[in-house]
């Protein structure tokens, strides 16, 4: 596990530091008063508990920090004041992992429902933060990776832009990003609501099983990719590839669509009762704007509604059920009730 954690925190730190968040403006400082570590007590407590914790694996090292933060006795105040004085400590192994696992303990632990995290003021950007929220966060600064990895409740706000993975298994709540991400939104989803104010590199949505997400901007390639429910709104436009094996659920582009529409739609389980086939399983895309080419290329069960001009059909002689429609009319429509 080591190995693995490791691995991946290399990979979105290299990342990170060759393309500082890509075409992404970097973050504006904010000036932070130094804190005084004499000042609360229990500030002082939090800090001598906090430089003996590492990391080695995710699950088991949060359970740890969730211990420890059980011992203390803080306010959201002292978290507060506890992320601004993370600074000195920002050279250290694993600083990131540390403390976006140290962050989330405390939180999730404290008994305040509202807390503030101020991090613009780290160069080294914190990975995890917001694991298995369930409390009201509000987080001004850019972030790594993994925040709001399986979220159960509450509101987490980041005020500020995230490289990677954002809402990974979330199962509740509500996360807003006001900034520009890289890759990756609610990838394995299952409930709760994701909203991002700004632009999304590629991959929103992958294996989404439920939940909504809506980015106010433009996308990249493969939204949607292997998506089994939940919704998906963009405002503006999508690249290549969306909703690419797609199984289930909605996608709304209410800008243009690249190429690739839909490729190899299909729909998981039991698709016929009674031999009709069920309806709400079918997967659904709606372009509101102009599509590419290859729309429905090798789908097999699935809805795409074209409202703007399109370039041409892929291959949709495996169409069993469903079709493609455009300004009202069927393109192609097949009804797969009562085959096999």
């Amino acid at each position: 596990m080591r190995q693995l954690a490791s691995a991946n925190h290399r990979l979105i730190s290299q990342s990170l530091a060759a393309h500082e968040f890509g075409k992404y403006k970097r973050e504006r400082k904010e000036a932070v008063r130094a804190v005084d570590v004499n000042e609360s007590e229990a500030l002082k407590q939090i800090l001598e508990v906090w430089k003996p914790f590492l990391f080695d694996s995710l699950h088991s090292d949060y359970n740890i920090a969730l211990d420890i933060a059980k011992g203390l006795n803080y306010s959201a105040k002292d978290v507060e004041n506890f992320s601004i004085a993370l600074a000195k400590f920002q050279d250290e192994t694993h600083f990131d992992l540390r403390a976006g696992v140290f962050l989330s303990a405390l939180i999730n632990n404290g008994k305040d429902d509202s807390y503030t995290i101020r991090v613009s003021h780290i160069s080294t950007k914190l990975i995890y933060l917001g694991y298995k929220n369930t409390k009201n966060v509000q987080v001004y600064g850019d972030l790594n990776a993994d925040v709001g990895y399986g979220m159960k409740s509450g509101l987490l706000v980041v005020h500020g832009e995230v490289y990677a993975r954002v809402g990974t298994e979330m199962k509740g709540g509500k996360i807003i990003i006001n900034g520009n991400m890289e890759e990756m939104v609610g990838s394995g989803m299952n409930a709760g609501e994701i909203v991002i104010n700004g632009d999304v590199g590629a991959h929103v949505g992958a294996r989404l099983k439920g939940g909504k997400i809506k980015i106010n901007g433009s996308v990249g390639y493969k939204v949607g990719e292997h998506m089994h429910g939940g919704e998906i709104v963009i405002r503006k436009n999508a690249a290549s590839d969306t909703g690419a094996f797609m199984r289930g659920g909605k996608i709304i582009i209410k800008g243009n669509a690249g190429s690739g529409l839909g490729d190899s739609m299909d729909i998981d389980g039991i698709r016929r009762v009674d031999g009709k086939v069920i309806e709400s399983k079918v997967p659904v895309i709606v372009v509101h704007g102009n599509a590419q080419d290859y729309i429905g290329e090798n789908i097999f069960f699935g809805r795409i509604y074209l409202h703007g001009k399109y370039k041409k059909l892929g291959n949709t002689r495996h169409l069993v059920h469903g079709g493609i429609y455009h300004k009202g009319s069927a393109l192609i429509e097949r009804n797969g009730d009562l085959k096999s």
